[in-house]
């Protein structure tokens, strides 16, 4: 099984189920994940790094650069897909509900492919699902690597 393979098994297989069971559990009968979505992410972070790689490095993308490449093409292409069963009712301004499951999503990729060593504070949680919901288009992914590698790597 090559690497693209294994993300996307463990993508779709654990870490949606542990997603599911940590974000919003109550509410996880309205959400679902298209595969198809995952794998098509998956892939164009894969071609990106790959094209990145080609004219930046000799020694290849890190793992920052692979999670924030592959998070941001998730928070891009919106895998997780609300059910029309899912009652607007439950959100509200204090409560956004479902509005934002996918930048949730992102951001729980994100935390799991770093690993439980590189675990993240609340407020960089936080600050991170804002981004991937409201900034996508506006942000830089080798920037995102690099911010990264420098919040858990010590030099």
């Amino acid at each position: 099984m090559d690497v693209e393979e294994q993300l996307i098994e463990l993508l779709c297989g654990l870490v949606f189920s542990e997603f599911q069971n940590h974000h919003r559990p109550d509410l996880k009968k309205y959400y679902y994940l298209r595969e198809d979505s995952l794998i098509h992410a998956v892939k164009n972070a894969l071609t990106d790094i790959e094209r990145v790689g080609t004219y930046s490095s000799h020694t290849g993308a890190n793992i920052y650069k692979h999670a924030a490449y592959i998070c941001r093409w998730i928070a891009e292409i919106k895998p997780v897909h609300v059910d029309r069963s899912y009652p607007l009712n439950l959100t509200n301004e204090n409560d956004l509900g479902l509005s934002v499951i996918n930048a949730s999503f992102s951001a729980f990729c994100l935390e799991s492919l770093l690993g439980e060593s590189r675990e993240m504070s609340e407020k960089l949680l936080k600050d991170l699902r804002y981004c991937f919901e409201y900034r996508i288009h506006k942000m830089d992914t080798d920037t995102l690597a690099l911010m990264l590698e420098h919040i858990f790597e010590k030099y």
